[in-house]
């Protein structure tokens, strides 16, 4: 299906580039004798995701068609 510039967020283009689910992936097997590792995901879990969600808020505000815009005003500019 073809899509218009204003119809293609950021987020469309970061979906579509990047394949990874999340932004912050680590410690997959934190060790649960260190006081550090056993409360690590339990502290910033939820910090990194509202931090994502945060980014991909953002980036679906900004379409194609913004850019596009924004490109030929600076091209303008020179």
């Amino acid at each position: 299906m073809i899509k218009e510039p204003e119809e293609i967020s950021l987020l469309d283009i970061y979906k579509a580039v990047d394949s990874i689910e999340t932004l912050f992936n680590f410690h997959e097997n934190p060790n649960p004798s260190c006081p550090i590792g056993k409360n690590i995901h339990g502290v910033l879990d939820d910090h990194l995701i509202a931090a994502q969600k945060a980014l991909e808020d953002s980036l679906d505000q900004v379409t194609l068609e913004v850019l596009i815009k924004e490109v030929k005003q600076r091209e303008d500019l020179l």
